[in-house]
């Protein structure tokens, strides 16, 4: 079974006309109000107990839409008993709204993007409070239907707090709620208590135990960025090498918590390297040939486990 598309309802067709003009409404919200129907294809003998209906409809490519009088491409329109379906995720995208498919509770979700919540809490955040990393950890978060990494901090409180700006990708207006500063990285986190008085519904955190990837980032990129990895402990070797006592050091390659893609081809890896939670910057370029490579790189060290 496999989904082909997600259509939208719509009355508004002119009868007994070639052309069609569908006046889609601005407001995402709405969207919200009308019904989507799902059209899914199948093979020979799937409809047995699937609780789906076969119809008989048909595709109009000499259909028009209109959005606010001017003519939108959503591809063809399907026409079934007189009504007319539109793509969901193309309309979404001419109506500013993310659409979402859930195979769970097989749910779609149609939600404004970066939109915030229905109220705001407080007016600001002139002070934050003061918290220092322990230990950093990587989740993937499920919400309103779409899944989302997260990156997050338990402080030497012992108390968990997810990271701002992951939250507000994950389309929660923070603006008002109380924040806490992580003094290694200077970010601002907060906890699930206070997303509670804002999100439309809990989301669901899940542990992600491999790299957690924020941002896009290209295979090509990302082979260059895990030579980058694999070469630490050589290069950490060659920086102590006049040391006396370096022979008696273990250099291992670096677990890695996180790689996020920042803008300009630059990176931000947090990692756990020979006893210290550590914070990688480097650049990529690319070279003549047109393979990427590491043009500059820096480490910080956040913390030193030894000390707990």
């Amino acid at each position: 079974m496999g989904i082909n598309a997600f259509y939208l309802y719509n009355r508004s067709t002119k009868h007994a006309t070639m052309e069609m003009e569908v006046a889609l409404p601005m407001n995402v919200k709405r969207i919200l109000l009308l019904v989507f129907v799902i059209v899914i294809s199948f093979s020979a003998g799937v409809f047995a107990n699937s609780g789906i209906e076969k119809v008989e409809a048909y595709l109009r490519g000499d259909y028009q839409v209109f959005l606010d009088g001017k003519k939108v491409d959503v591809g063809k329109v399907l026409v079934y008993q007189g009504s007319s379906y539109l793509p969901l995720v193309k309309v979404g995208s001419l109506l500013d709204a993310d659409v979402a498919w859930n195979p769970d509770n097989k749910g779609i979700y149609v939600n404004p993007r970066f939109a915030g919540q229905p109220e705001q809490v407080g007016s600001g955040n002139p002070e934050y409070e003061q918290i220092t990393m322990l230990q950093p950890a990587g989740y993937m978060a499920k919400y309103l239907g779409k899944d989302h990494p997260v990156l997050a901090v338990r402080s030497r409180d012992y108390k968990l707090y997810y990271r701002d700006k992951d939250v507000q990708r994950m389309g929660i207006d923070t603006s008002g709620l109380a924040k806490a500063e992580e003094q290694l990285t200077k970010e601002l986190y907060l906890t699930e208590a206070e997303m509670a008085k804002v999100w439309k519904e809990k989301p669901t955190f899940k542990p992600v135990y491999e790299k957690l990837i924020i941002g896009e980032i290209s295979e090509d990129r990302m082979k260059s960025i895990q030579s980058y990895i694999d070469g630490l402990p050589a290069r950490h070797q060659l920086i102590n090498g006049d040391d006396p006592y370096s022979q008696y050091y273990s250099y291992m390659i670096p677990q890695i918590i996180v790689i996020e893609a920042l803008p300009d081809d630059e990176f931000n890896l947090i990692g756990y390297e020979n006893y210290e939670i550590n914070q990688y910057w480097l650049r990529l370029k690319k070279n003549h040939m047109d393979q990427w490579y590491q043009s500059d790189s820096k480490i910080k060290t956040l913390v030193n486990t030894m000390q707990y």
